[in-house]
């Protein structure tokens, strides 16, 4: 079996490269996300709530269909995880895979392994892996896209991967069609002419401007739905606001209270679990910013030189605009995809997570975390 082979490859390369233990934390923190499910006797989380059924509602009947699979609706995500599960059509078998398949991916692009507890505390990655969701093809896409960029050097090849990519992830996603301009990344790094420079960022604004004219009656059509169904009850917020709900989340009492402020499906465990989660993310969070403003010179310097961390960081920027300013707002799912975008992006080979902090980098992290707590509730 492929997810099976997969976990033993991923086994082996994390022994090789001294990650074993955060792959371990992963699975561990997936597995009882997981158990969740089975302790309720479900298979997936749109049975949580069924008089508001979610997304995985259409992804698991296209999964146990025994008609054509190409009769549903976003059907290559279902596809996938028949192909990966092969032959044993379990949903959470394949749920599983796919936390496989994502943190192998992780493990590769990321060099300081201490930097992977980032994405054991993500509650946003942890609950997306566990689900039935599209957004899952889609980040596996965007790591994989970043994974062949980082190893090629010539700039035709490297506009294949980011065009290939991005098509693919428009399957799923349409709008996500906007940054296809991104394609022409690798040859502004090779462009010595500022002229010929700046007409090359001027014709793909005008590209991504094209793409969402033609895309304009799906990306209504959404936005009348999504207006009713975002991650926190209240719906759209101002691009300010909603910034900072994609990027710190709502606050842990919002998972704990699951019940009265979500649109998606939990259970009451699941609330407990996740508002759990979340407090560990807010941690990690303003270990991240604090290392972003202590070395965002070296970030900057880092993202010039790397093609893979630009796709990567314009794939996020990309879909970040289109929740803030078409929808107002983004849901858990979203954020696993923008924020380990962003994150990852961001990396610049140092450990991110220090075990001893000197008093500069103490005030800038306690002051992150107090303004993150103070902004997301008053974001709620």
């Amino acid at each position: 079996m492929l997810i099976i082979l997969l976990f033993l490859v991923s086994v082996f390369y994390s022994i090789k490269h001294k990650s074993i233990g955060y792959l371990s934390a992963f699975h561990f923190v997936c597995f009882l996300a997981i158990a969740l499910f089975i302790c309720n006797g479900i298979d997936v989380q749109y049975k949580a709530n069924i008089s508001l059924p979610s997304d995985t509602d259409l992804y698991y009947s296209a999964f146990k269909a025994t008609d054509d699979i190409r009769n549903y609706t976003f059907y290559q995500y279902p596809l996938a995880l028949r192909i990966i599960s092969f032959p044993v059509y379990n949903s959470l078998f394949a749920v599983w895979g796919q936390c496989v398949i994502i943190f192998f991916l992780l493990d590769i692009i990321v060099k300081k392994k201490e930097n992977l507890i980032f994405f054991v505390l993500f509650h946003a990655l942890i609950y997306t892996t566990t689900n039935l969701f599209k957004d899952n093809l889609i980040l596996i896409f965007s790591l994989v896209g970043y994974i062949l960029l980082d190893k090629s050097r010539r700039a035709w090849i490297q506009c294949i991967i980011i065009f290939v990519a991005i098509s693919t992830i428009a399957w799923v996603r349409p709008f996500i069609g906007m940054a296809l301009p991104i394609t022409f990344i690798p040859f502004w790094f090779k462009l010595k002419s500022a002229t010929l420079k700046q007409v090359l960022l001027y014709g793909s604004i005008v590209a991504a401007a094209l793409v969402l004219y033609e895309k304009r009656e799906f990306i209504q059509g959404v936005m009348d739905a999504f207006a009713d169904d975002s991650s926190v009850q209240e719906g759209r917020a101002s691009a300010p606001v909603a910034i900072v709900k994609v990027l710190a989340g709502p606050t842990p009492m919002h998972y704990f209270f699951a019940d009265r402020f979500f649109a998606q499906p939990f259970l009451k465990e699941q609330g407990v679990f996740y508002a759990i989660l979340h407090c560990c993310y807010y941690a990690a969070f303003a270990y991240w910013m604090s290392y972003l403003l202590l070395n965002f010179k070296e970030c900057i310097r880092s993202l010039k030189k790397s093609v893979a961390k630009c796709f990567l960081l314009l794939l996020a920027c990309s879909q970040l605009l289109c929740y803030v300013i078409i929808y107002g707002s983004a849901d858990i799912r979203q954020r696993a995809i923008i924020i380990t975008s962003l994150f990852l992006s961001t990396l610049i080979g140092k450990e991110l997570f220090i075990r001893k902090m000197n008093r500069k980098q103490f005030r800038i992290w306690l002051f992150t975390i107090s303004l993150l707590f103070i902004l997301t509730i008053i974001s709620s």
